[in-house]
């Protein structure tokens, strides 16, 4: 089953990858960096690299080179710290500065609006390609059904 479905799912993945293509040539980027960036933009809660690398499917090598060139294009700047952990007497606290001491946290500059609009541009042409034929009725059973399948994965994954 699984090889009959893997063409039309690579077929899937590269046609995305070319229409990603368009915002990674227009911006001397790299697919990689496009998925950084898009990612920076949503709502996330605080991760390390590795667990970021680990969501967007990529090696940390990538991750670290692809967050080094979108520092050097000031597409993204890294957040400073406050360290206040000798106004905290709490040891809660302290052990909680020390879990977050490896986690640095960026933010996406305002010289990348453009590229997260071509993104979003891009992300909704995929939508209507992907729902074209669709009912509305069919569009909210496929969301429903596809956010059971996802919910079902995490549970999986949660050791």
């Amino acid at each position: 089953m699984f090889l009959q479905r893997f063409p039309l799912q690579f077929q899937y993945l590269f046609s995305l990858q070319k229409l990603f293509h368009i915002v990674v040539i227009r911006n001397d980027l790299t697919t990689v960096d496009v998925k950084i960036l898009y990612y920076l933009s949503q709502p996330h809660d605080k991760c390390t690299k590795k667990d970021m690398a680990g969501v967007l499917g990529i090696s940390g090598r990538q991750l670290s080179g692809s967050i080094q060139r979108l520092l050097n294009k000031d597409l993204i700047s890294e957040k400073e710290k406050q360290r206040d952990r000798a106004i905290r007497g709490i040891k809660d606290k302290q052990q909680e500065n020390d879990k977050n001491e490896n986690v640095k946290e960026y933010v996406v500059a305002q010289e990348a609006e453009n590229i997260l609009s071509e993104i979003e541009f891009v992300l909704c042409d995929l939508g209507q390609i992907q729902y074209e034929g669709f009912s509305q009725e069919e569009i909210e059973l496929y969301e429903k059904l596809d956010e059971m399948r996802r919910k079902n994965i995490k549970k999986t994954l949660i050791i």
